[in-house]
């Protein structure tokens, strides 16, 4: 079916014995997402292998190389699980969850890709909302201040003359047509405030021709002294002054000039964040893996915890959890097995370290009748 363009939506796994080039242009990097190493590489890395990149005489990814030749990558690189038994080579299908094509998902993504086209003639940004909104380190207030904004909700000049009200359309500081984007960007009030902000080429704000772009823009900016410290970015907190200062223009007939707007922009941020719990961040790619062995009688005869660093999903951990309870039965001599996990796709899936068992069943059973293997999971989870 080469009209559905597969060869590149299927990555490569990438497994022990791999004799592919690392910049090959070919996406090995990941197996949820296109994804190739970008160059040009160094003259003493551009013949490198794939193999190269993990400890001599393991399967293991040699963590330090990784991160020092491909950095940008080595997330994503560093989740992907070679195998411990030297399986060969395989693609796989990124739209479906198990990696196996079906004429669905075939069929899906031709349809998807005849409407491309059409979504491309739209260019307004498209703001994803978690990430450029409700994620940020800013008060609950300002989330849902730039939430109005991006959405078109504020009440600025545009919106009222939609609704009649012509007599209020201009903008307070200058008189021209009052617009989200002018009014935060390129009002001359606005382009003194950024002229100055704390940010790191902040002027280059007041130039950009939508607020959604500056929004997303604004997020690699560091901050300048004196607000280095604070966390995440000031320019939330310094449109929502700037707010501030056109309803007091408006309704109080207060001026206020950039030099006190950013001062109260920056003590406002200190405050709320000073009043803030301080809380340690959660390291989101570890995983807890836990393996418990019984008796027909239930008696407990083996059990074992550990933690695996780069874990990329739920999935992912339920596998490499089953893959060691097989390693920890082969070693105690265990062939008589009846394994149950609550991931009904592995349990589909797995076969290749089964094979030596006289005796194996593998089955799916709810995960609140797991919570002996859960909480050892999570135990091995509280010195991380």
């Amino acid at each position: 079916m080469s009209q559905l363009a597969t060869p590149a939506l299927s990555v490569r796994e990438v497994c022990y014995l791999v004799e592919t080039f690392c910049w090959k242009t070919h996406p090995w990097c990941s197996t949820g997402k296109k994804l190739q190493p970008t160059g040009p590489p160094e003259l003493a890395t551009k013949d490198l292998k794939v193999v190269d990149l993990l400890v001599a005489g393991s399967s293991k990814w040699d963590k330090e190389r990784v991160l020092c030749i491909l950095p940008n990558e080595a997330p994503d690189i560093l989740c992907i699980r070679p195998s411990k038994t030297g399986a060969e080579d395989a693609y796989c299908w990124i739209p479906t969850k198990n990696g196996d094509y079906t004429t669905k998902s075939g069929y899906y993504i031709a349809m998807n890709q005849m409407k491309e086209p059409e979504a491309v003639t739209t260019n307004a940004p498209r703001c994803d909302w978690m990430t450029d909104i409700w994620q940020l380190p800013i008060s609950p207030k300002i989330s849902v201040f730039l939430w109005k904004v991006v959405r078109g909700a504020l009440l600025l000049g545009d919106h009222l003359e939609t609704r009649g009200l012509i007599a209020t359309t201009k903008c307070p500081f200058c008189d021209m047509r009052e617009t989200a984007d002018h009014l935060f960007l390129a009002c001359q009030f606005s382009t003194s405030v950024w002229a100055i902000a704390p940010i790191q080429n902040a002027d280059m704000l007041s130039k950009t021709p939508e607020l959604t772009i500056a929004l997303k823009a604004s997020k690699t900016l560091k901050n300048l002294p004196p607000t280095e410290f604070i966390s995440g970015s000031m320019f939330p907190w310094i449109v929502w002054m700037i707010w501030q200062r056109r309803n007091q223009r408006i309704f109080e007939n207060r001026i206020f000039d950039a030099g006190d707007t950013i001062t109260k922009a920056i003590s406002d941020t200190r405050k709320w964040q000073s009043a803030q719990l301080e809380s340690k961040p959660l390291t989101m790619d570890h995983s807890g893996l836990a393996r418990i062995f019984t008796d027909p009688t239930d008696q407990i005869l083996h059990q074992g915890n550990a933690i695996e660093e780069w874990v990329s999903s739920p999935l992912v951990a339920e596998a490499l959890a089953i893959r060691e309870a097989l390693f920890q039965a082969q070693a105690h001599g265990y062939t008589n097995i009846e394994l149950k996990s609550d991931a009904q796709t592995i349990i589909r899936d797995i076969h290749n370290l089964s094979c030596y068992l006289s005796s194996s069943i593998f089955l799916h059973f709810p995960h609140l009748d797991n919570i002996a293997a859960d909480s050892l999971a999570k135990r091995a989870l509280l010195h991380v």
